[in-house]
């Protein structure tokens, strides 16, 4: 993993202290996958048509300053969308338990 203070903290978070390495990074990829994919959909919900367009149409280097231009408080919809994901999980998780 590209992060291993995100890393922990999501095994901090979510008390994954107990399980193997493996079971941790097959956990932990599998929650950053899922945030990934919320984010991507928020970002495209988002957006106007011609947003989109130009999206498709920009280098990959400069996917963030567009996004952070045209999506007000961008860095907050990371942030909400990373504390719902991880909040969603510890109820699932709650669940099985």
């Amino acid at each position: 993993m590209q992060h291993p203070e995100i890393r922990q903290k999501i095994i901090e978070s979510l008390n994954l202290s107990g399980l193997t390495k493996p079971e941790q990074d097959k956990i932990v990829f599998m929650l950053m996958d899922n945030i990934s994919s919320r984010i991507s959909i928020a970002i495209w919900d988002t957006l106007s048509g011609q947003d989109k367009e130009d999206l498709n149409n920009i280098e990959k280097k400069e996917f963030l300053d567009y996004i952070s231009v045209k999506i007000k408080d961008f860095p907050k919809l990371v942030e909400d969308i990373t504390r719902q994901t991880l909040h969603d999980f510890k109820g699932k998780r709650v669940g099985i338990s």
